[in-house]
């Protein structure tokens, strides 16, 4: 959609990229979300005590990429174009993936794991923690 940019393996390749570091930065928060519901916390603490705790390293990862994939942006001279088409994507999607991702991963956690557990069941973990022997 953006003029002077075709959607070639460059522009693909940078959509892929993106796709899967969007996907590691919402099982992030996934993981401690589950861990924290496993230990008897409610969906809804679970998901927010995700967020909380993994806030800042999901953040200065999504941070440190964009400003990263800057230079590809703002390339010029030979094989600018190439550079340009896998950076603008991943710059755009990053930084929206930055500003909704904590937002929209512990909702789509409540949602998907409340579901899960209304058709099979909580099968947690008991918060009571034994001692090695």
């Amino acid at each position: 959609f953006i003029p002077n940019l075709n959607n070639n393996i460059y522009a693909q390749i940078g959509m892929v990229l993106l796709i899967g570091l969007a996907a590691k930065k919402a099982i992030m928060v996934v993981e401690f979300a589950k861990n924290l519901r496993e230990e008897g916390h409610s969906i809804q603490e679970a998901a927010i005590g995700a967020a909380h705790m993994r806030f800042r390293p999901v953040t200065m990862t999504g941070l440190c990429f964009i400003l990263g994939v800057l230079p590809l942006v703002l390339a010029s001279g030979a094989g600018a174009a190439g550079r340009v088409s896998i950076g603008f994507p991943v710059f755009v999607g990053m930084i929206i993936d930055s500003t909704l991702g904590l937002l929209m991963i512990p909702v789509l956690y409540v949602v998907f794991q409340s579901i899960s557990e209304r058709i099979a069941g909580f099968r947690g973990k008991p918060s009571i923690k034994k001692e090695p022997a």
